[in-house]
């Protein structure tokens, strides 16, 4: 992946830095030498190919981000509900598989963040709560310099007391 990564980003900064390759399309090519152009000529269907590919990509982006939360309904239906109609604009198909109930994921959405602690609180908790992950490694370490058990032992007093 950082391979692929390195390959795109050198070709992207070819393109979007004033290089030898990107300012080619600048140039008239004549018998004699290369002629500077004195103004740009708009591309209109260049400029729209690119708007919907940027936007394609942003859809993307936008579905990938979705896909990393625990659950999808943990965003605001607001959002998704623009997010899968910007993706049924852009792809000109149907996506039933996006169709909600909306008004039951917003009740839904509601009800669980009123249920959450406020973040204000998190430090309190982190520090105090016994299943922390600041607290497990406490412990974990306390429990790793006193255990001299050997490792066979060890895994059968696990086993017996998880």
């Amino acid at each position: 992946m950082v391979e692929l990564y390195r390959n795109y980003y050198k070709e992207a900064s070819a393109w979007t830095h004033p290089t030898a390759t990107s300012c080619m399309s600048q140039f008239t090519q004549t018998d004699t030498a290369p002629v500077l152009k004195r103004g740009t000529a708009f591309d209109a269907e260049r400029s729209r190919l690119m708007t919907a590919e940027i936007a394609a990509t942003a859809v993307f982006v936008c579905f990938a981000l979705r896909n990393c939360v625990v659950d999808e309904q943990a965003i605001d239906p607001d959002w998704r509900r623009d997010l899968y109609e910007l993706a049924r604009e852009q792809s000109s198909e149907a996506m039933p598989h996006l169709d909600r109930d909306w008004t039951t994921e917003q009740e839904t959405y509601d009800a669980v963040m009123s249920k959450l602690q406020d973040p204000r609180d998190l430090q309190e908790v982190l520090n105090n709560h016994p299943r922390s992950w600041r607290n497990l490694k406490k412990t974990a370490g306390q429990a790793t310099a006193t255990s001299r058990r050997p490792a066979r032992i060890r895994r059968c007093w696990r086993r017996e007391h998880a």
